[in-house]
């Protein structure tokens, strides 16, 4: 399963906010922004994980850390459709998310 997909599957388990980006014609545009964090948080997560646990699988470290990256992106959206009126995400709101986000490299 590849990056938007996963994050595609996450917004639509919020009806409201999936419609609304739909509607706007956002949605492709939300989907590609967090689909690059979901990737860069995989990515850092990985590292971490190798780092902590050389011994382990790679294959079992980055199923893993997919995971870690998955939960952390989850929790934001949960959190943030819930603040939002309408459980409508902004795409200046999903930009200033990736940019707070993004590993420092």
């Amino acid at each position: 399963m590849n990056y938007r997909t996963i994050v595609l599957r996450l917004i639509q388990r919020h009806q409201l906010t999936y419609q609304h980006l739909c509607s706007s014609q956002r949605l492709i545009p939300t989907v590609d922004l967090y689909a690059d964090q979901l990737k860069a948080n995989h990515h850092s997560w990985n590292d971490r994980l190798v780092k902590a646990n050389p011994g382990c699988s790679p294959v079992q470290l980055l199923s893993e850390s997919l995971e870690l990256a998955i939960r952390d992106l989850e929790n934001y959206l949960v959190a943030h459709f819930q603040a939002n009126d309408n459980n409508r995400i902004s795409l200046d709101s999903a930009m200033a998310y990736i940019r707070a986000r993004t590993p420092f490299m």
